[in-house]
């Protein structure tokens, strides 16, 4: 499933993001570590569309970091798709608001 996920990103153009295969194979997660908040929410939003991953509720740390979790359960059948994402506001700008 990775392979195929990675031969969808190309195909697509998606963002580059860091996978990490769960444990059993039962699921991919997938992290958004871009530089800065906009573009971590922009490849975030990408590749919840491209997997279908439905994004739940952020949630706020007491850090100041946001952090976001999409999910596609049983993608294909096979295994479950995490996306994920942490947004802290030192690396927002005004025009990332």
């Amino acid at each position: 499933m990775l392979t195929d996920l990675l031969t969808l990103a190309l195909r697509k153009t998606l963002p580059r993001i860091a996978w990490t295969i769960g444990h059993a194979g039962a699921s991919l997660v997938g992290r958004c570590l871009a530089g800065t908040a906009a573009e971590r929410r922009r490849q975030f939003d990408a590749w919840c569309a491209a997997a279908g991953a439905a994004p739940g509720p952020e949630a706020a740390a007491a850090s100041g970091a946001t952090h976001l979790r999409a999910t596609a359960a049983n993608y294909y059948g096979l295994v479950d798709i995490v996306v994920l994402a942490d947004v802290y506001v030192d690396d927002e700008t005004e025009g990332d608001r």
